[in-house]
Parts: structure tokens; C-alpha cells; sequence
């Protein structure tokens, strides 16, 4: 279950029913927000073989989906903070390769980490995308990537969630008492 960032679901949950999908996204915002999970979800929902109806919605059963969940799916493909020119050539490889399933989905924690050679070999890919690849790039700042990286991607800024919806949750769908709920919420730090 994701708590917030409703404008940022609805944006992406639109370029997918539309088939309007960006060769790349930039998630930007602090630590632990949720921009990996909705990542995530966004690409359950371009991959799921039977797509219910719903926003993001995916129907977790379908063949591709439980590949995504076990991180098999042969489209998909993470790469994490402190990326080198290895790395990035290696994704190069495999983002030139035909998808499986229609798309082939690239995440890249931490961008902002990467070598500049490793940023710069990225953003020879993303200057000539192929018409199947879409590129999640995660960092918490955007001035920290590269600005030919920015220019080439849809950026989405992603805020702390309130302390009041994250309560509300806790104590609707989780059945947490309410002085728990409290609590929780300030621990989290939205």
C-alpha cells in the first residue's frame, strides 16, 4: 500500500493508460519517501499481463508480475548507488536488447553517486532511447545529477507524507490505536 504522493501516482498511472510513458523519470526527494516503491508499482502496472482496473494497479498473480516481486523478471533490471562505467555499459548491453514483455524497465538508485564517466556513459543511452526502455533514476536532490541527465528525463519531487495521513493510515487500515498510531508517524518522519 502506498500512503501519499497521490499527484505523482496519478501522473504516472495517466502516461501508462495512455501509452505516453517517458524514456525516463527522475525521482527526487529524501531518503526513504517511497520513490523506489512507486517506481516499483509503476512498473508491476507496465508489465502486469492482465492490468485491472485501478490506479498503478497490477494483479500480483500473472506470470510477470510474480517475476517482478522474485526481481526474475528479464526485463527488469536495478542497479544501485556508486555506479561505475562497468556498469553502466553493462546496462547499455541489455537496454539495446529486445524486451520480453514490451518494455524493458531500468532503475538506477542513488544516480547522484555515480562516477561522472558512469553518468556521462548514461546519458549516451538516454539521448537515443529505444521506444522500449523506460529509465527510473532516483536521487534525492536533483542539482546533484548531472544537468544533461535532468534535461532528459520527467522529474517528479516527492515530499515527506504528513504526519495526519500517515496516522489516518495506521489507524484505518492496520488497526493501530490510535496514541500508537501517533507515535509511529513521528518516528517516521513522513
Amino acid at each position: 500500500m502506498i500512503i501519499g504522493h497521490q499527484r505523482q501516482i496519478e501522473l504516472l498511472d495517466l502516461h501508462i493508460r495512455t501509452g505516453m510513458l517517458s524514456h525516463a523519470y527522475l525521482f527526487t526527494g529524501p531518503r526513504q519517501v517511497g520513490k523506489m516503491t512507486i517506481a516499483r508499482s509503476a512498473a508491476a502496472s507496465v508489465l502486469c499481463l492482465k492490468r485491472p482496473r485501478g490506479v498503478l494497479a497490477s494483479c500480483g498473480i500473472c506470470q510477470s508480475c510474480t517475476a517482478l516481486a522474485s526481481r526474475t523478471h528479464p526485463d527488469v533490471f536495478e542497479l544501485s548507488a556508486s555506479l561505475r562505467i562497468g556498469d553502466i555499459r553493462d546496462l547499455c548491453v541489455h537496454a539495446g536488447q529486445t524486451a520480453h514483455a514490451g518494455k524493458k524497465l531500468f532503475f538506477v538508485d542513488d544516480i547522484s553517486h555515480s562516477t561522472r564517466e558512469a553518468a556521462n556513459a548514461l546519458l549516451g543511452v538516454l539521448e537515443e532511447p529505444r521506444g522500449d526502455t523506460v529509465f527510473f533514476l532516483i536521487a534525492q536532490q536533483a542539482e546533484d545529477v548531472l544537468p544533461t541527465i535532468r534535461s532528459r528525463a520527467w522529474q517528479m519531487r516527492f515530499w515527506p507524507v504528513s504526519y495526519e495521513l500517515l496516522e489516518t493510515c495506521l489507524v484505518e487500515n492496520y488497526h493501530i490505536p490510535p496514541a500508537s498510531a501517533i507515535a509511529a508517524a513521528h518516528l517516521a518522519y513522513g
